[in-house]
């Protein structure tokens, strides 16, 4: 049997919505080696490690400054997929041995949006029948709702306690991530997300607001995950975890059209209905983000369409 290489050369949104179809692939064929290949956050591909699965460093790695890199160590097996990045499926003997390699990113945007899952079950089934025709291989998926494809996270525990210290009447979390691929390109401005933060303080006087990243707002009722919990941004998606987890024991959550950001729509978070999501995007945006956001994940989803004044 062939090694399957299941790898994504984009951003950590893009590897976010394809990991639980990744797990899917591993849970429905026990006896088959797979390799996952991430370029990032391959912290959510932990939980499914085992003699027949290992997660090896994608020969192009992301910074955390979201510039690329070249891996200096690259084993024989894993420089395929240095020219596969716009490559669905690829067949190569190395070694001796049959590998099969399945990217994972070019699998989320054939014929819809990485972050549109409907439709991946019924295009899933037929890429592994044109395996099976051309290369012998047979694979399975079981799957047979899309819901069943929408990310979980990694059980990772963290002490929130230097967080909620001081007694407040709630709180509000807002994602002030920048994001670097076309999702949010000239959506919201350099000051969008100071802007939202000095609104979100004022308008709740007594709520603690909670935010990711540094900020050169000052204020009492202000907690800034990097500085003040020393949670620094990562390369394999662990600081992305801790937010997600941190903002489910919010009230609300306000979070953007970035990939760092959509980590909010993991199963555990929008299955809590005690915390409410805003998404700060237009109503009918020309590509139907905020329609497949509310439409697959959560209709709950609350979509501010006016916040192109905090710009």
């Amino acid at each position: 049997m062939a090694i399957v290489y299941l790898h994504n050369n984009a951003h950590n949104g893009d590897v976010f919505f394809s990991s639980e179809v990744v797990k899917v692939f591993v849970r429905s064929n026990p006896s088959v080696r797979f390799k996952i290949v991430p370029c990032c956050s391959s912290i959510l591909f932990r939980d499914v490690v085992s003699d027949n699965v290992s997660i090896c460093e994608h020969p192009i790695l992301w910074s955390v400054n979201h510039t690329s890199l070249h891996s200096t160590m690259i084993d024989n097996d894993i420089k395929p997929i240095c020219n596969l990045t716009n490559t669905l499926l690829s067949y190569e003997v190395i070694d001796n041995i049959g590998r099969l390699y399945i990217n994972t990113w070019k699998l989320l945007t054939l014929h819809s949006h990485s972050i549109d899952l409907r439709c991946k079950p019924s295009q899933i089934a037929q890429m592994l029948q044109d395996i099976n025709n051309k290369y012998k291989i047979k694979l399975e998926f079981n799957c047979n709702d899309y819901r069943e494809l929408i990310p979980r996270l990694p059980d990772i525990t963290i002490d929130t306690t230097r967080i909620f210290t001081k007694s407040l009447d709630g709180n509000i979390f807002f994602y002030n991530l920048d994001g670097y691929s076309g999702l949010d390109t000239y959506r919201y401005s350099s000051s969008f997300n100071n802007n939202v933060i000095n609104h979100l303080l004022v308008t709740n006087p007594n709520k603690r607001v909670i935010v990711v990243n540094k900020t050169d707002i000052s204020h009492p009722n202000l907690v800034t995950i990097a500085t003040d919990l020393g949670i620094e941004k990562t390369i394999c998606g662990r600081n992305l975890v801790y937010y997600a987890k941190i903002s489910r024991l919010c009230d609300s959550v306000y979070f953007k059209l970035n990939g760092g950001s959509l980590y909010v729509l993991n199963k555990e978070n929008i299955e809590d209905t005690s915390t409410q999501y805003y998404l700060l995007n237009d109503i009918d945006d020309i590509d139907g983000y905020s329609k497949m956001i509310t439409g697959v994940y959560n209709n709950r989803i609350i979509v501010v369409n006016d916040y192109k004044k905090f710009n």
